[in-house]
C-alpha cells in the first residue's frame, strides 16, 4: 500500500495545534519529516486571542463583548498551556529515539524571521532535501516581495484580554526553556 506522503511528499502544518498531536502525527505519517516551529508563549497567547476575537464577536453578535475578552484570553492561555505541555511530555518520551528524532527539527520563529535563508538551509540539510541551488536568491526575492506586515500589522495587547506577560512566562517556563533561546 502507498502512504499518503507518496502522493503529497511535503505536508506543511503551520498551526500551533499540530504540536499538540505530534505522537499521532508521527505514528500515522511514519515517513514524514516535521519542522516544529516555536514562538515565545507570551506572543503566542496574545496573538491567538486577537486572531479568534473577530470570529467570536460574530458568534456573540458583539453583545457584552468587553466582558467576554478576558474569558477569551484565559481560554487561549489554558488551551495553549495544555497543548504545549502535551508536546513537551511527548518530546521527553521520544528523546534519544532516533526513528523519531531523525525526522524532527526545531525552528524558532524569531530565527526564521531574522535569518530565513540559513534556517531553510538547515532544514534542507537535516532532511537531505535536494534543490538548494539558487535557494538563497529565491528566498531573498520572496522576502522582498512579501515583507513583514505587507497586509497590515497585527496589533493587540495582552492587557485587553486580561493577560499578564509574567504569569504566562511562569506558566510556560518548561516549554520556553526547551525551545525558546534566550536573547
Amino acid at each position: 500500500s502507498q502512504s499518503f506522503l507518496s502522493f503529497f511528499p511535503i505536508l506543511v502544518m503551520k498551526d500551533a495545534m499540530h504540536l499538540f498531536f505530534m505522537e499521532e502525527l508521527t505514528t500515522v505519517f511514519k515517513d514524514g519529516n516535521v519542522i516544529c516551529t516555536h514562538r515565545d508563549p507570551v506572543e503566542m497567547v496574545g496573538s491567538m486571542a486577537s486572531t479568534f476575537e473577530p470570529m467570536l464577536r460574530l458568534y456573540y453578535n458583539n453583545k457584552n463583548w468587553d466582558k467576554r475578552k478576558e474569558g477569551l484570553g484565559r481560554r487561549c492561555r489554558e488551551w495553549l498551556r495544555d497543548g504545549l505541555n502535551r508536546f513537551v511530555e511527548w518530546r521527553k518520551k521520544v528523546k534519544g529515539k532516533q526513528e523519531v528524532e531523525r525526522r524532527l527539527i526545531d525552528v524558532e520563529m524569531r530565527e526564521l524571521v531574522r535569518n530565513p535563508v540559513e534556517v531553510v538551509k538547515k532544514v534542507y540539510e537535516k532532511f537531505g532535501y535536494k534543490g538548494m541551488e539558487g535557494l538563497d536568491e529565491k528566498i531573498k526575492e520572496y522576502m522582498k516581495e512579501n515583507p513583514k506586515d505587507k497586509h497590515g500589522k497585527h496589533v493587540y495587547s495582552l492587557e485587553e484580554y486580561g493577560l499578564d506577560a509574567e504569569e504566562i512566562r511562569k506558566e510556560f517556563k518548561e516549554y520556553s526553556d526547551m525551545f525558546i533561546k534566550k536573547s
